[in-house]
């Protein structure tokens, strides 16, 4: 916390509890702190599958695999241990909710998104059409 903060409260929530956790030692800070990235990422590779995969895509592995190799994700979650990657596994899992017309689970991975980054609420409007 404090005037240089700039994330929402879940991210700036994980990594004060990694600093606990860690006593603050960057050798083991950061992997620990990088672990949800490297999950969401998973877990988009697994949604993108079964998104094929229902779709009737002859393939679904294939789409999977563009999903895994992706470079930006490989660096921003495995390396910078940005928060990006967490932020588009549940708003895709919103999308996907929303098409599936699940709209509370929908409503919960976007307002789950939007405490991750502010940048979801633009997805706000093509959500609720």
């Amino acid at each position: 916390s404090g005037p240089y903060a700039n994330h929402p409260p879940i991210p700036l929530a994980w990594a004060g509890a990694v600093y606990q956790l860690t006593g603050g030692a960057i050798e083991r800070f950061a992997p620990i702190h990088k672990l949800p990235m490297i999950v969401a990422d998973l877990w988009v590779v697994w949604m993108v599958y079964h998104l094929a995969l229902r779709s009737g895509a002859a393939r679904p592995d294939r789409w999977a695999m563009l999903a895994a190799i992706n470079p930006l994700s490989l660096l921003l979650s495995g390396y910078h241990g940005n928060t990006d990657p967490v932020m588009a596994a549940l708003l895709l899992a919103a999308a996907d909710r929303a098409a599936r017309r699940q709209f509370l689970l929908a409503g919960l991975a976007l307002g789950a998104a939007i405490n991750v980054k502010l940048v979801p609420v633009l997805a706000i409007p093509m959500l609720l059409a």
